[in-house]
């Protein structure tokens, strides 16, 4: 009798342990939750900002150790804003929307609501207008599911003011392109080259990279035809880039090439440095280490130009790269002889 009356309290006692660790470690999360959201609040330098994500990192570590996605989806939406308000949009953009993927699949949709609107915020002010519609659009479909009608007001006044810049938006595409067909009729080839660049900067700017693709192979031809070798490296330059952020490496580095042809010939030791960092790093990406090795050693006489300028701080990490780059290869290189 005595020992039963010993073990009851101490199972009792045991199991109430067992079951306020995880409640104690999950109340901890939020708690750093709310403290790193205090932090952001009162940041003032990029120190401080980084402090406040070491905190959202943490609360993060302690709701994926006890499985709790609702609080994860707290903290990587935290952690969105501060990427944010820091200009790292990429890892911002990141965060919602795997925020955004948790709420969706526990259910969550006045929380789904709100990565809506932050995805909105985010492409709004990147100026992809047409990217924060979207979202303002599923915020606003989210909300009304979730009956969250001042929510849902919020979001749709958001998308009304996103609609107005649209309509600008239009309008300014119409004006430039009716520009390019009275440079064309009148056969003005510098207001030709100028409305192109103007349209493919614009798209660009709006991350719509297929369309600018369109335009900028149009500005390289014109400017070939008519012999302006500067505006043909611009645009294959910035085809390029485009290509890139499309994900056709390949294309990219051709663009590249192109453009980096023309700068030999031109004589451009700047151009030649900026094209041969990209074109050693997309090499790199698609794994031809001696090709970017090679583009290193043909960029070390121009970057000794630049050096003589005075310029060479600029491109201390472009010839860092290039010198890793080929430090690399060398292994390689000695194991086929």
């Amino acid at each position: 009798m005595l020992k039963r009356i010993i073990i009851v309290p101490l199972l009792l006692a045991t199991l109430c342990t067992i079951i306020a660790l995880p409640v104690s470690a999950q109340v901890e999360g939020y708690r750093l939750v709310r403290k790193a959201e205090r932090m952001a609040d009162q940041a003032r330098t990029d120190r401080d900002r980084k402090k406040a994500e070491r905190v959202f990192q943490a609360a993060l570590a302690k709701f994926r150790e006890h499985n709790n996605e609702k609080g994860q989806s707290h903290a990587l939406n935290g952690l969105g804003i501060l990427y944010a308000d820091r200009g790292k949009y990429a890892k911002a953009k990141e965060c919602y929307e795997k925020s955004l993927e948790i709420k969706r699949r526990i259910g969550w949709q006045w929380g789904e609501g709100n990565s809506w609107v932050n995805l909105g915020n985010l492409h709004a002010n990147q100026g992809r207008l047409s990217k924060a519609a979207e979202c303002y659009e599923s915020a606003v479909g989210a909300y009304q599911e979730a009956r969250h009608e001042k929510a849902a007001e919020s979001a749709m006044k958001q998308l009304r003011e996103i609609y107005k810049g649209l309509r600008r938006h239009r309008d300014a595409i119409k004006r430039m392109e009716k520009e390019l067909e009275q440079a064309r009729e009148t056969k003005n080839f510098r207001d030709e080259l100028s409305a192109l660049a103007s349209l493919a900067a614009f798209h660009q700017h709006q991350g719509h990279y297929d369309k600018a693709v369109k335009y900028l192979k149009r500005a390289a031809a014109r400017a070939g035809k008519v012999g302006d070798s500067k505006y043909e490296e611009w645009a294959l330059l910035c085809l390029g880039v485009s290509y890139e952020r499309l994900g056709q490496e390949p294309k990219g580095i051709e663009a590249y090439a192109k453009a980096l042809e023309i700068a030999r010939k031109r004589d451009d030791a700047r151009a030649q440095v900026q094209i041969s960092y990209r074109l050693s790093r997309l090499n790199i990406r698609q794994g031809n280490y001696f090709k970017a090795a090679e583009y290193y050693l043909n960029a070390r006489e121009p970057a000794r130009k630049l050096a003589e300028e005075d310029i060479a701080t600029k491109f201390r990490h472009i010839l860092g790269m290039f010198r890793r780059t080929w430090e690399r290869t060398v292994p390689e290189s000695s194991e086929s002889k």
